[in-house]
């Protein structure tokens, strides 16, 4: 449910992205960005990043938030 879920928010990112390189703009952004316009990584290699980039920031968070809440307490 999860990869669905940033798969979505993937592709709709991508379509901007892209959408505007077409178009000759310049794209501002970072990583996602940078892995589009450097067509270096397959489609599927992009949403295995995205992904690991994205549960990788919610392991940490909640990490932190167990580790001050037992300080705390």
């Amino acid at each position: 449910m999860f990869v669905c879920a940033a798969q979505r928010l993937v592709d709709k990112r991508v379509e901007e992205i892209t959408g505007k390189l077409k178009q000759g703009e310049q794209v501002k952004g970072m990583y996602l960005t940078y892995l589009l316009s450097s067509n270096k990584l397959s489609l599927e290699e992009l949403y295995t990043s995205i992904t690991e980039l994205l549960l990788g920031g919610v392991d940490t968070t909640s990490n932190t938030l167990s580790w001050t809440l037992y300080h705390l307490a």
